[in-house]
């Protein structure tokens, strides 16, 4: 396949006069797309796949999975883990309750005249583990109800020889029995025949051994879970200090230096975990190979899941670690983990997604060659691509649609002025409730991960860009020091990957599209503003008026080309003219 459609070469394809010539399956007759207020179709990004909702026509819901990137040679392999996904759910494994029905069509789905293949799944209402945790976390009940499930299932994959391959907290769904269901069947496969080339996981809850050995593909993730409940059964107010939205509590900072990690030097105070967290730092700084088991980490910690109390090893200390050591002996092949560099080891914050200032957005694409300079909104790799963004709140707007459904604007400068903001419809407030934003959220700083929207084309001079909010997790208050660490620290990272560990055909295409922050040193050369000197002139920016002509947005983003912004850049000009001519003679 030459390329991939993009968001809005499928949002296109998708729209109501074109659905039917573009979805050639039979039983799908009459089939509908959600859409969002403006009318597009409504995308949620998934991996390397946008995930649509497609109402039937007898009113049932199906999940249409669309990919914008995946290297062709990997497609034979993600169609045979469909197949055995399929084969799961329909068997009488006790694995089946963890599956859902999925079925890989080659050419079911056609942009234009370019075939694609499409998953269609069935749609699962239940929350994901992430938007679970965060109205669950306080509760203690909820927590070990969880850990039990998850310890079965993973015994049930062990038992079955299957390794899913990414498991994550996006990628397990929450029953209201607390029933965990997997999600994402593109790196499902047998263990005897695994192949982790294709799959990078994600960075939250991968080992930090680059080996990736089969015994870690799976293991360490669910351990990752398991502790990271665990602690939050004895000290959910830890919940709210280390939780980043897509992890639970523990971060790639925690597994790359384990001695120096504040999470679990508070976890480990707890009495009931000490032995639990020191097993754990010694599996991080291990081979992946020596991944054991919950249950084998239960037993070797002391952790007893059926008691109303968890209770320390009873031979102490001393024992633990001569148990992990035969474990490992036992189990792992004769090998020792590289130990990283001190550079490596002094990263403070590793990004999931690529990082933006979000009161220079305009300006960050801009630099890197996506507005030159009148954006073509055709073709921008930023649209549709996940990010953190990072910025602080200049207004919060509230309003209603035209049926009156609530919905909320979160504005990072004068919307006038274009750049991107926060949508929250009535689906994502409704998760806020009534922790939604209001003014008491105006020049709060905040981290928000999201899928950038395919721009809405209204009359505003500069082009409007988004993130649609659905969930509390995609978004964190975080504090002005926060907000420069991470920005800083982003600046010195390459530009992470997409979690497959695939890049975009869109990036591809365009590699100038690169964020700012991988490319630190050739920005100073060049000029250009990094993302921690952007953050610096941020202050003095937002207290700037409107009018202003010293912001770096209008020094440095020349106007759109077209007739009304020309005549407004000229009605600019003569004002700021006229205002230098009555200084000077007000001056004399």
């Amino acid at each position: 396949m030459k390329r991939w459609p993009n968001l809005q070469d499928y949002n296109k394809a998708l729209a109501p006069e074109n659905l039917q010539r573009s979805l050639k399956l039979a039983g799908f007759e009459g089939s509908q797309i959600q859409t969002n207020v403006y009318g597009i179709p409504a995308a949620i990004s998934g991996g390397f796949a946008y995930i649509y909702q497609l109402i039937l026509k007898d009113g049932s819901k199906k999940a249409l999975r669309l990919f914008h990137s995946a290297q062709e040679e990997r497609l034979p392999s993600m169609e045979a883990a469909y197949g055995l996904a399929a084969r799961i759910a329909g068997s009488r494994d006790p694995l089946a309750a963890a599956f859902i029905e999925a079925h890989w069509i080659s050419n079911g789905f056609f942009v234009e005249d370019l075939a694609v293949p499409a998953i269609i799944m069935d749609w699962v209402d239940e929350p994901v583990l992430a938007s679970w945790i965060e109205k669950q976390y306080r509760n203690r009940d909820q927590m070990r109800a969880l850990r039990k499930k998850l310890c079965k299932l993973q015994s049930n994959l062990e038992a079955s020889q299957i390794i899913h391959g990414d498991i994550q907290a996006n990628n397990i769904a929450i029953t209201k029995h607390n029933a965990p269901i997997l999600l994402d069947y593109d790196s499902l496969g047998e263990r005897n025949a695994y192949d982790s080339r294709w799959e990078k996981g994600h960075i939250h809850f991968q080992h930090p051994d680059e080996k990736r050995h089969v015994n870690g593909i799976d293991r360490f993730p669910f351990l990752v879970m398991d502790l990271g409940l665990a602690i939050l059964e004895e000290e959910p107010g830890l919940f709210e200090t280390y939780s980043q939205g897509e992890n639970i509590l523990f971060t790639a900072d925690d597994f790359y230096n384990p001695h120096s990690s504040q999470l679990l030097a508070a976890a480990a105070a707890i009495p009931s975990l000490t032995a639990a967290c020191e097993l754990f730092a010694s599996i991080c700084t291990g081979p992946s190979n020596a991944v054991p088991t919950i249950t084998v980490f239960h037993e070797k910690t002391g952790i007893q899941l059926e008691n109303t109390a968890q209770t320390a090893a009873a031979h102490g200390h001393q024992e633990i670690i001569k148990t992990q050591t035969e474990a490992t002996q036992k189990e792992a092949v004769t090998e020792t983990r590289p130990r990283k560099t001190a550079e490596q080891e002094s990263k403070s914050y590793r990004p999931v997604y690529p990082v933006y200032a979000a009161s220079s957005f305009l300006y960050l694409v801009q630099q890197n060659g996506l507005l030159n300079p009148m954006p073509n909104l055709e073709s921008l790799p930023i649209i549709g691509q996940k990010i953190e963004l990072i910025g602080k709140i200049h207004e919060v707007k509230q309003g209603r649609t035209k049926y009156d459904d609530p919905y909320v604007f979160v504005n990072f400068n004068d919307w006038r002025r274009g750049g991107i903001k926060l949508i929250f419809w009535a689906e994502g407030l409704d998760a806020f409730g009534d922790q939604a934003p209001d003014d008491t959220w105006k020049d709060r700083w905040v981290s928000v991960t999201g899928m950038v929207d395919e721009p809405y084309e209204g009359r505003a001079s500069f082009p409007q860009f988004s993130i649609t909010i659905n969930d509390p997790s995609q978004i964190r208050l975080i504090s002005s020091k926060e907000a420069e660490r991470r920005l800083t620290a982003a600046q010195a990272l390459p530009t992470p990957a997409p979690i497959t560990g695939q890049a975009s055909s869109a990036a591809r295409r365009n590699a100038a599209a690169q964020p700012i922050q991988g490319h630190a040193v050739q920005d100073r050369i060049a000029g250009r503003p990094s993302n921690a000197d952007l953050l610096r002139q941020l202050e003095q920016e937002m207290k700037a008026p409107l009018q202003s002509q010293n912001s770096f947005l209008s020094q440095s983003s020349p106007l759109p080309s077209t007739s009304s912004s020309q005549s407004s850049g000229c009605i600019w000009f003569l004002l700021v003219l006229l205002g230098m001519v009555l200084w000077i003679l007000i001056g004399r």
